[in-house]
């Protein structure tokens, strides 16, 4: 059954509109890549309904940021591919999804202050910029559409490049005021441990009160 779905909705991914999501005239808000200690970059984009999101909208929430490439295993086993199922030739295995990484580092993934915010940087053959049908049919595979605050961003060609490749597989954690705490990479230096330090960071923010 999680066969056919996935071939369907792989189908489905190959029959949309094949051009990229156009650049903006805007330059990429700074600092790109982003600096820990330092205000996260107000990502304004089109999510995977066609609306304009900007994360500067979601402060005062934590946010879990993770860049993703549709064609990295990791990413997809992170959203969920162990149970949904891969779209494309990709092999998660029996990774574990995100919420269960969460889950075993002590973080309720529905905690009322945590956004989690999927950045999709580039499409299924990991060349280009997804286009927003091909966000959404992402989101929908990976039942993404339907968890609580969960935003699945399109981005466009402006992140599809050496950077934007530099920041998968990985996640950016940003706190109550939109500042970088802590991220981590599977292709850049300098991260920390998502394991480590990421995750522990993740559940001391939640555990703040008075905020």
């Amino acid at each position: 059954m999680i066969a056919l779905r996935a071939a369907a909705l792989l189908v489905a991914l190959f029959s949309v509109a094949c051009s990229p999501s156009e650049a903006s005239d805007t330059p990429i808000p700074g600092p790109w890549p982003p600096v820990t200690g330092q205000a996260y970059p107000d990502i304004e984009l089109l999510d995977h309904r066609g609306q304009t999101t900007s994360l500067r909208d979601l402060a005062g929430k934590i946010l879990l940021v993770e860049p993703v490439a549709m064609s990295c295993s990791l990413c997809q086993a992170w959203s969920g591919g162990g149970e949904a199922g891969a779209i494309g030739d990709v092999s998660v295995a029996q990774l574990p999804s995100f919420e269960q990484l969460l889950r075993d580092a002590g973080v309720d993934p529905a905690h009322p202050d945590l956004v989690f915010v999927q950045l999709v940087l580039f499409s299924l053959d990991g060349e280009r910029a997804p286009t927003v049908d091909e966000a959404a049919v992402w989101a929908e595979h990976f039942g993404l559409d339907q968890r609580p605050r969960t935003v699945v961003l399109t981005g466009d060609a402006r992140y599809a490049d050496a950077v934007g490749e530099s920041l998968y597989p990985g996640f950016h954690l940003v706190d109550r005021d939109f500042v970088l705490q802590a991220w981590t990479s599977g292709h850049a230096r300098g991260g920390t441990s998502l394991k480590g330090e990421l995750l522990p960071k993740l559940a001391a923010l939640l555990q703040e009160t008075g905020r």
